[in-house]
């Protein structure tokens, strides 16, 4: 058998593991009912499904629309989650590349969009 002060070491981090995993649980049921992209614009689900959302923002970027976060009553807008989510959409789909465009609200103007507005931090971050 082990010693008695490494028992008691032993038997507290336990105790101090199950607390820690209590706390933890009674806050993830507290966040539970809420929706998990309350007030924040979420692109992929604008339409019932993922795929429907997908086939309609590449169809509408394809035709020349212009992605604009006002339409989400939002301050928060994501544009790089959808422009990866449309360009890669195209890419493993075997479809033509095409420009996607968006609103730069601090501009005040359309802009084209592409992976390096974000690596040379010409684009706005939210």
């Amino acid at each position: 058998t082990l010693p008695k002060p490494i028992r008691l070491l032993l038997g507290t981090g336990v105790v101090f593991l199950f607390l820690g995993h209590l706390l933890t649980v009674t806050q993830n049921i507290q966040l539970a009912p809420q929706k998990p992209h309350a007030g924040k614009p979420h692109w992929l689900l604008q339409k019932a499904t993922i795929q429907e959302s997908l086939e309609y923002w590449e169809d509408y970027t394809r035709k020349g629309g212009v992605l604009r976060c006002e339409s989400f009553q939002s301050v928060e807008c994501r544009y790089q989650e959808i422009y990866t989510a449309i360009q890669s959409y195209r890419q493993w789909g075997g479809l033509e590349p095409h420009e996607v465009r968006a609103w730069d609200p601090f501009q005040q103007e359309v802009r084209a969009i592409e992976l390096s507005v974000w690596e040379t931090n010409t684009w706005p971050r939210w």
